[in-house]
């Protein structure tokens, strides 16, 4: 019964946040995304390079993993400035519509 409950802890709304930084800080990407965000505009470009760098990182995570993961990674820069809310707004538009898989 206690797996659940800290499963569910790990997935709820409320914790999102503190989750997206851990990631981020996890996977250092910080200086990365900082440049391909000043290079690009385009969610797909930036998606790739989120994917690649995630992959050189890790082993073996099915892409609904990658996928949460650059979510994580895209929710932490969100709050930094106007351009990156809008990264992330535009790539969870693709990923509804079936852009980013």
């Amino acid at each position: 019964m206690q797996n659940k409950e800290y499963a569910y802890k790990l997935v709820d709304k409320d914790h999102f946040d503190t989750i997206a930084h851990i990631v981020t800080e996890l996977l250092e990407v910080k200086s990365l995304f900082t440049q391909w965000s000043s290079k690009s505009n385009d969610i797909e470009i930036i998606n790739k390079l989120l994917a690649e760098h995630i992959s050189k990182q890790t082993s073996n995570l099915n892409n609904e993993i990658k996928l949460a993961i650059s979510q994580c990674i895209l929710k932490e820069f969100s709050t930094e400035n106007n351009k990156n809310f809008e990264l992330y707004k535009t790539w969870i538009e693709a990923v509804r519509g079936g852009k980013i898989r």
